[in-house]
């Protein structure tokens, strides 16, 4: 389908962007409210050897977005020397201000996988409904309360919403693309390798959903 109004969806990412980098003010380092908050009170506790928050857990994908941006940052500091390699065993070792840094660091990019997944709501919705109707879809991604309040931080639930939205989008596109086999050899042959490629997509999409957040193993029945 043709896009007839460019524009409006661009203004749209633009708002889900702008909204969820406004989110990411909510609640910022030194309180100990949500998962993502390495500062403050967690390195207390980290100090005093006690028991970390229940929902935390080193095996989310929350390092997914840690590990994004946690390189090249610690190598800007290093290379400043503002680091001291020596006295770090572990990310909890690390100055406040780096930790901060790499929070709000990983709440941007959180921010950039949210926008993502709203633009692949519209390009789903767009294989089937009229830009309208897609456009509606995508603003009730991005406005979205549990979006907001819980997306937009460091943890493994943005890039679990952009691995399940990217199962819709590439669903779709197989959906559509076995409606549309068309009646020539050479047409017919040329959907089935788009639709194969397409569902080796879905599947590479359902995998990487589950493994940011294995919540959304469910997927696997979309294939």
């Amino acid at each position: 389908m043709r896009h007839s109004r460019p524009r409006a969806i661009t203004w749209l990412l633009l708002f889900s962007l702008l909204l969820g980098l406004y989110a990411n003010t909510w609640g910022l380092p030194e309180q100990l409210r949500y998962p993502d908050h390495l500062t403050g009170g967690v390195l207390k506790m980290a100090a005093d050897k006690s028991v970390f928050m229940g929902s935390f857990h080193r095996s989310q994908g929350v390092y997914f977005l840690y590990a994004a941006v946690q390189l090249p940052y610690l190598g800007i500091e290093y290379l400043r020397g503002d680091l001291p390699v020596d006295s770090i065993h572990g990310i909890y070792d690390m100055p406040p201000r780096i930790l901060r840094n790499i929070v709000l660091l990983g709440r941007i990019l959180s921010a950039l996988l949210t926008t993502l997944a709203v633009f692949l709501v519209y390009l789903a919705a767009m294989q089937f409904l009229s830009e309208p109707y897609a456009l509606l879809a995508a603003l009730l991604v991005a406005t979205n309360t549990f979006v907001l309040t819980y997306a937009h931080y460091v943890t493994d639930l943005s890039p679990a919403l952009l691995g399940a939205t990217m199962v819709c989008y590439f669903l779709a596109r197989v959906l559509r693309n076995g409606a549309h086999a068309g009646s020539g050899v050479v047409k017919q042959a040329g959907r089935r390798a788009d639709a194969q490629r397409d569902f080796a997509l879905l599947c590479a999409s359902v995998g990487f959903a589950a493994s940011m957040k294995y919540l959304f193993g469910f997927l696997i029945l979309a294939p």
